[in-house]
């Protein structure tokens, strides 16, 4: 009977270390989601136009990032503007002084998109 009892014991061991194991790997990676998710890391990139294309800027270059909480900006002469809705939320002011006018003006300005792809790229 001692034998059944210890190994009854061991597959009782065993389950609560796959549940221990299961819960701590579900934890790091939450953990590891939530971190990318609110941009744990900053990282910055000097860029142009012969990084970015099209090149959506008048400046002839600047300083793409990620900042915390993905919090995309560009940055020229100074000041750091905000490329995403959530940069500017946070007082990041519109890119509107060094942001090109598209072809044919009408008011309308050039893609950012490829520098949101090419900040977003740092996150």
């Amino acid at each position: 009977m001692a034998g059944l009892e210890m190994t009854a014991d061991r597959a009782v061991s065993r389950s609560r270390n796959k549940v221990v194991y299961a819960v701590v790997g579900g934890l790091l990676v939450a953990g590891g989601v939530g971190w990318w998710a609110l941009g744990g890391e900053e990282h910055s990139r000097e860029v142009s136009a012969s990084t970015v294309s099209p090149w959506p800027f008048t400046v002839t270059s600047g300083t793409l990032n990620c900042r915390t909480g993905g919090l995309l900006t560009f940055e020229s002469g100074g000041t750091e503007y905000g490329l995403n809705g959530p940069a500017q939320d946070a007082g990041y002011p519109a890119p509107l002084p060094v942001w090109a006018d598209a072809q044919g003006g009408g008011g309308l300005h050039m893609d950012l998109l490829p520098a949101l792809d090419a900040a977003q790229a740092l996150c």
